[in-house]
């Protein structure tokens, strides 16, 4: 008995003539040509793999929504974490290190606290911009498979407003 999804569903959706389907016989009935079609495959990598092999092999193209969704996630979650450093960590940290250099040069405060708020300020400067880097990344990842320009070439030079930078 031949129930097979692609027969069902993704063939007859590309113009393809295929009657019987269900039953032990299929008849195929030639048509001038095919077109594309939009089809949802079940999340199985085999399956997944040879419609992404018939694509490579006729010239096709396929776009996998679940590739589009995991890296859309990756990159919310990065831009999340930049706002995050950019107007909450990196400013408390800046603040902080100010604070101990202002009590350092009156005596207040220990060499060893400012340098551990230093040390604290480029930590999460790194992290801010990991941050910026991961999101560019899967900005970039995005763009063949959705087709849209994501990223914007950078205007002015590194740490600059017009970059976003995190410098003053």
């Amino acid at each position: 008995m031949v129930a097979d999804v692609g027969a069902r569903y993704f063939t007859p959706a590309n113009g393809a003539r295929i009657d019987g389907i269900g039953s032990d016989r299929l008849l195929i009935r030639g048509v001038a040509s095919l077109h594309g079609a939009r089809h949802t495959v079940i999340p199985d990598r085999i399956e997944t793999g040879t419609y992404m092999m018939a694509a490579a092999a006729t010239g096709g193209e396929v776009r996998l929504l679940s590739e589009v969704r995991e890296r859309i996630t990756r990159a919310e979650r990065a831009r999340t974490l930049v706002q995050l450093y950019g107007e909450g960590i990196l400013p408390q940290a800046r603040s902080a290190l100010d604070s101990a250099a202002a009590s350092y040069g009156v005596g207040k405060a220990e060499f060893v606290t400012l340098i551990g708020d230093f040390l604290s300020v480029l930590e999460a400067e790194k992290e801010y911009e990991a941050q910026r880097a991961q999101e560019a990344m899967v900005l970039a990842e995005l763009e063949p498979l959705t087709g849209a320009t994501l990223l914007l070439p950078a205007e002015g030079g590194e740490g600059d407003s017009a970059s976003g930078g995190p410098h003053e």
